[in-house]
Protein backbone atom coordinates (compact mmCIF):
# COMPACT_ATOMS: atom_id res chain seq x y z
CA UNK A 1 0.00 0.00 0.00
CA UNK A 2 1.02 3.59 -0.73
CA UNK A 3 0.24 6.47 1.62
CA UNK A 4 -0.88 9.66 -0.07
CA UNK A 5 -0.57 13.15 1.44
CA UNK A 6 -4.12 12.86 2.79
CA UNK A 7 -3.09 9.85 4.86
CA UNK A 8 -5.33 7.61 2.78
CA UNK A 9 -3.74 4.34 1.78
CA UNK A 10 -3.93 3.39 -1.86
CA UNK A 11 -4.38 -0.35 -2.12
CA UNK A 12 -3.90 -2.58 -5.12
CA UNK A 13 -7.28 -2.73 -6.76
CA UNK A 14 -8.25 0.88 -5.92
CA UNK A 15 -9.71 2.75 -8.84
CA UNK A 16 -6.88 4.86 -10.18
CA UNK A 17 -6.85 6.71 -13.48
CA UNK A 18 -3.87 8.06 -15.31
CA UNK A 19 -2.87 9.06 -18.84
CA UNK A 20 -1.58 6.43 -21.20
CA UNK A 21 1.48 8.61 -21.94
CA UNK A 22 2.36 10.79 -18.92
CA UNK A 23 4.35 13.74 -19.93
CA UNK A 24 4.43 17.49 -19.68
CA UNK A 25 4.28 19.88 -16.81
CA UNK A 26 0.83 20.38 -15.30
CA UNK A 27 -0.49 17.17 -16.78
CA UNK A 28 -2.34 14.79 -14.45
CA UNK A 29 -0.19 11.75 -13.83
CA UNK A 30 -2.50 9.87 -11.45
CA UNK A 31 -6.01 10.33 -10.10
CA UNK A 32 -7.33 8.25 -7.19
CA UNK A 33 -11.06 7.64 -6.74
CA UNK A 34 -12.34 10.80 -5.05
CA UNK A 35 -15.63 9.39 -3.72
CA UNK A 36 -14.68 9.28 -0.03
CA UNK A 37 -12.94 12.64 -0.12
CA UNK A 38 -15.88 14.25 -1.94
CA UNK A 39 -18.25 12.82 0.67
CA UNK A 40 -16.04 14.32 3.38
CA UNK A 41 -16.21 17.70 1.62
CA UNK A 42 -20.00 17.45 1.35
CA UNK A 43 -20.35 16.54 5.03
CA UNK A 44 -17.98 19.32 6.09
CA UNK A 45 -19.99 21.79 3.98
CA UNK A 46 -23.24 20.67 5.64
CA UNK A 47 -21.62 20.93 9.07
CA UNK A 48 -20.44 24.46 8.27
CA UNK A 49 -23.90 25.52 7.10
CA UNK A 50 -25.48 24.03 10.25
CA UNK A 51 -22.92 25.72 12.51
CA UNK A 52 -23.47 29.05 10.74
CA UNK A 53 -27.26 28.72 11.10
CA UNK A 54 -26.86 27.90 14.79
CA UNK A 55 -24.60 30.93 15.24
CA UNK A 56 -27.10 33.23 13.55
CA UNK A 57 -29.88 31.89 15.79
CA UNK A 58 -27.73 32.36 18.90
CA UNK A 59 -26.89 35.93 17.87
CA UNK A 60 -30.57 36.71 17.31
CA UNK A 61 -31.53 35.16 20.66
CA UNK A 62 -28.83 37.21 22.39
CA UNK A 63 -30.09 40.46 20.80
CA UNK A 64 -33.68 39.63 21.78
CA UNK A 65 -32.62 38.79 25.34
CA UNK A 66 -30.71 42.09 25.63
CA UNK A 67 -33.68 44.10 24.37
CA UNK A 68 -36.09 42.23 26.64
CA UNK A 69 -33.88 42.93 29.63
CA UNK A 70 -33.71 46.61 28.74
CA UNK A 71 -37.46 47.07 28.28
CA UNK A 72 -38.31 44.94 31.32
CA UNK A 73 -35.94 47.01 33.45
CA UNK A 74 -37.53 50.25 32.22
CA UNK A 75 -41.02 48.91 32.86
CA UNK A 76 -40.16 47.60 36.33
CA UNK A 77 -38.44 50.86 37.31
CA UNK A 78 -41.47 52.85 36.14
CA UNK A 79 -43.81 50.52 38.05
CA UNK A 80 -41.76 50.95 41.20
CA UNK A 81 -41.72 54.75 40.92
CA UNK A 82 -45.46 54.78 40.30
CA UNK A 83 -46.14 52.51 43.28
CA UNK A 84 -43.90 54.61 45.54
CA UNK A 85 -45.72 57.79 44.45
CA UNK A 86 -49.07 56.14 45.15
CA UNK A 87 -47.89 55.13 48.64
CA UNK A 88 -46.88 58.73 49.39
CA UNK A 89 -50.26 59.96 48.23
CA UNK A 90 -52.01 57.32 50.34
CA UNK A 91 -49.96 58.31 53.40
CA UNK A 92 -51.05 61.93 52.96
CA UNK A 93 -54.68 60.85 52.65
CA UNK A 94 -54.46 58.76 55.83
CA UNK A 95 -52.83 61.66 57.74
CA UNK A 96 -55.49 64.08 56.50
CA UNK A 97 -58.27 61.62 57.34
CA UNK A 98 -56.83 61.08 60.85
CA UNK A 99 -56.87 64.83 61.48
CA UNK A 100 -60.41 65.20 60.15
CA UNK A 101 -61.57 62.15 62.09
CA UNK A 102 -60.27 63.64 65.40
CA UNK A 103 -62.33 66.77 64.73
CA UNK A 104 -65.36 64.70 63.65
CA UNK A 105 -65.20 66.20 60.17
CA UNK A 106 -64.77 62.85 58.36
CA UNK A 107 -66.38 59.45 58.91
CA UNK A 108 -64.39 56.46 60.23
CA UNK A 109 -65.17 54.63 56.99
CA UNK A 110 -63.17 57.14 54.92
CA UNK A 111 -60.17 56.73 57.20
CA UNK A 112 -60.47 52.91 57.10
CA UNK A 113 -60.79 52.87 53.31
CA UNK A 114 -57.77 55.13 52.83
CA UNK A 115 -55.75 53.08 55.33
CA UNK A 116 -56.62 49.85 53.48
CA UNK A 117 -55.63 51.51 50.22
CA UNK A 118 -52.30 52.51 51.76
CA UNK A 119 -51.57 48.94 52.88
CA UNK A 120 -52.54 47.57 49.45
CA UNK A 121 -50.31 50.09 47.66
CA UNK A 122 -47.40 49.38 50.02
CA UNK A 123 -47.66 45.73 48.99
CA UNK A 124 -47.72 46.77 45.33
CA UNK A 125 -44.55 48.80 45.90
CA UNK A 126 -42.86 45.80 47.54
CA UNK A 127 -43.89 43.61 44.61
CA UNK A 128 -42.47 46.17 42.16
CA UNK A 129 -39.20 46.11 44.11
CA UNK A 130 -39.10 42.30 43.96
CA UNK A 131 -39.71 42.38 40.21
CA UNK A 132 -36.79 44.76 39.83
CA UNK A 133 -34.59 42.39 41.86
CA UNK A 134 -35.62 39.48 39.64
CA UNK A 135 -33.97 41.25 36.72
CA UNK A 136 -30.66 39.96 38.08
CA UNK A 137 -31.71 36.48 36.92
CA UNK A 138 -32.67 37.81 33.51
CA UNK A 139 -29.30 39.57 33.26
CA UNK A 140 -27.56 36.24 33.97
CA UNK A 141 -29.61 34.64 31.20
CA UNK A 142 -28.39 37.35 28.82
CA UNK A 143 -24.81 36.50 29.79
CA UNK A 144 -25.54 32.83 29.01
CA UNK A 145 -26.87 33.88 25.59
CA UNK A 146 -23.66 35.84 24.97
CA UNK A 147 -21.59 32.81 25.99
CA UNK A 148 -23.61 30.65 23.59
CA UNK A 149 -22.78 33.06 20.77
CA UNK A 150 -19.08 32.71 21.57
CA UNK A 151 -19.34 28.91 21.59
CA UNK A 152 -21.16 28.93 18.28
CA UNK A 153 -18.48 31.22 16.80
CA UNK A 154 -15.89 28.61 17.79
CA UNK A 155 -18.03 25.88 16.20
CA UNK A 156 -18.16 27.85 12.93
CA UNK A 157 -14.37 28.31 13.00
CA UNK A 158 -13.90 24.58 13.59
CA UNK A 159 -16.32 23.73 10.78
CA UNK A 160 -14.42 26.05 8.41
CA UNK A 161 -11.16 24.31 9.33
CA UNK A 162 -12.74 20.91 8.70
CA UNK A 163 -14.02 22.14 5.35
CA UNK A 164 -10.57 23.41 4.37
CA UNK A 165 -8.97 20.11 5.40
CA UNK A 166 -11.54 18.10 3.45
CA UNK A 167 -10.91 20.23 0.35
CA UNK A 168 -7.16 19.81 0.78
CA UNK A 169 -7.57 16.02 1.04
CA UNK A 170 -9.72 16.06 -2.09
CA UNK A 171 -6.94 17.89 -3.90
CA UNK A 172 -4.46 15.16 -2.94
CA UNK A 173 -6.43 12.66 -5.03
CA UNK A 174 -4.89 14.13 -8.15
CA UNK A 175 -1.15 13.84 -8.75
Amino acid sequence: PLNGKSGRQIQIGDLVQGPSHPGGEGQVILEVDKTLEQQAVDIANEDLERADDTLQTAQLNYQIAKENLKTTRQTDEANLLSAQAQVKNDQLNVQRDATLLKENLAPQQTFDTDHTTLVRDQQAARLAQVQLEQLKQQAMQVKVQKYNVALDQVAVTNAKSSMEQANTNLGYCTV
